[in-house]
């Protein structure tokens, strides 16, 4: 073999390897998930635009080593391929091994956080993130986990429906109806949430900012 094909050869079978030892790492570590941030759907952009960078970064940094290491995985996999045909590892078992790592951290996540509101966005993100991510490589379902986040979405919705009513926490108003949006696009829930919200108080015009504000 020419010389020039067999040093990256040897470098790219040395990342594979690294790439699979990493896995087995990842995979005996049994880690618990951090808690993951609250999201209240801040009706302020600002505000929203920080709970939604908080929810990003959670994602990002909860599965950091993983996806380092499923990129270094297929990226030599692809490189052995490239330079030497007969070379070429099957990397599906280990990338299936590398997933499940990522598939225990979410369950996990929700069998702590599934009764909590303020959890909801940040669990759902990761986890229809994984379960994209499953199909498109593995071809694995998790249509379990649509249905635990719908029911959560829909104990959410009345939580939030409970602090307006109950709690005269006016501003939730909008957690609320935000969760009820989400119901609606995620899983075609065609009730109407001005009809769920049947408050005990008059949501007229005349209901000012001030008042809002004093509730918060």
């Amino acid at each position: 073999m020419a010389k020039h094909i067999q040093q990256p050869l040897v470098s790219a079978e040395a990342d594979y390897q690294y790439a699979a030892k990493f896995i087995d790492t990842l995979a005996s570590s049994k880690e618990t998930p951090p808690p993951p941030p609250d999201y209240t759907y801040q009706c302020d952009p600002k505000a929203k635009a920080i709970e939604d960078d908080q929810v990003n970064l959670y994602a990002k940094n909860l599965f950091a080593w993983e996806n380092a290491v499923m990129k270094k995985l297929i990226s030599s996999a692809n490189q052995l391929a490239l330079l030497d045909d007969s070379a070429a590892p099957d990397w599906s078992s280990l990338g299936s091994k590398l997933e499940t790592v990522k598939i225990a951290k979410v369950e996990s996540l929700f069998a702590t956080y599934s009764q909590d509101p303020k959890k909801l966005q940040a669990v759902a993100s990761v986890a229809i993130a994984v379960m994209r991510e499953d199909a498109l490589l593995f071809g694995r379902s998790h249509q379990d986990w649509m249905d635990k986040i719908q029911s959560w979405t829909q104990r959410a919705e009345d939580y939030w429906l409970d602090q307006v009513r109950n709690y005269h926490m006016y501003s939730k108003a909008h957690a609320f109806l935000e969760c009820a949006r989400e119901m609606a696009l995620l899983f075609t829930d065609n009730s109407s949430p001005l009809e769920k919200i049947d408050l005990a108080f008059d949501l007229s015009p005349e209901l000012g900012h001030d008042t809002l504000d004093d509730r918060r």
